[in-house]
């Protein structure tokens, strides 16, 4: 994914029908970081999914431990499910299996769409109301698989449950080199809890960690759970 080129423009269609992109062969070679996950974080993140834990048990995992949201998983992209005005951070790891010493710096590039309303061309801006930054939005690299930990941090002023709202961005990490630097790209998307609800089947709100003190607090812990065999 972050090494993949679009396969349409981002202002005629929404997110969410673009899928990850088509594959550059080439670049997937040599993606300059790369968003890690162990088979740890995936086990403590089905912690946190109650539906989850028999399957576990079943499988003699241990169901025991600190739970992981899933807008913590180590995953290459960020998407949120804004239902009220507040901040929440996702926490993120990138590994350098590029060159040794090198440098990236955060960019956030925020999208429009295009679409047809009453027969009519429509172009839609990114909500103002929506800030996403990245925190530190330099990360500096001395050795490869070195490993650097950043949040992105994002920001709503307004409230969107009885709104139909679908905002995208993308974040870039660009290599500081003078020619051929390499990218690692990407998607954030946002929806409001109205449109989420109206996507089939019965499928409940992500759970999700409000920034409610400082931005970089350690959550809390959740309460283990422990699961008899019958």
């Amino acid at each position: 994914m972050t090494s993949a080129n679009p396969v349409i423009n981002f202002s005629s269609a929404a997110v969410l029908a673009m899928g990850g992109g088509c594959i550059n062969p080439l670049k997937a070679m040599n993606p300059g970081l790369v968003y890690d996950i162990s088979p740890e974080e995936y086990r403590r993140y089905l912690l946190s999914r109650e539906g989850e834990l028999k399957y576990l048990a079943l499988m003699e995992e241990n169901i025991e431990g600190e739970k992981l949201l899933g807008m913590d998983l180590n995953l290459p992209n960020f998407s949120l499910v804004l239902d009220k005005a507040s901040e929440y951070i996702f926490n993120r790891t990138l590994t350098n299996v590029g060159c040794p010493k090198c440098t990236y710096k955060a960019e956030i590039r925020l999208h429009g769409r295009t679409f047809r309303r009453f027969g009519e061309e429509v172009q839609e801006g990114f909500p103002g109301y929506i800030n996403i930054s990245v925190e530190p939005d330099v990360l500096n690299f001395s050795n490869i698989e070195e490993r650097k930990c950043f949040k992105v941090i994002v920001r709503s002023s307004r409230a969107l449950k009885d709104q139909l709202v679908l905002a995208h961005a993308t974040l870039i990490w660009r290599e500081q080199k003078e020619d051929n630097g390499i990218t690692v790209s990407s998607p954030v998307v946002i929806l409001s809890t109205n449109l989420w609800e109206k996507r089939p089947g019965n499928i409940g709100v992500p759970r999700k960690r409000q920034a409610e003190q400082e931005i970089g607090a350690t959550p809390k812990k959740e309460k283990q759970i422990k699961l008899g065999r019958g």
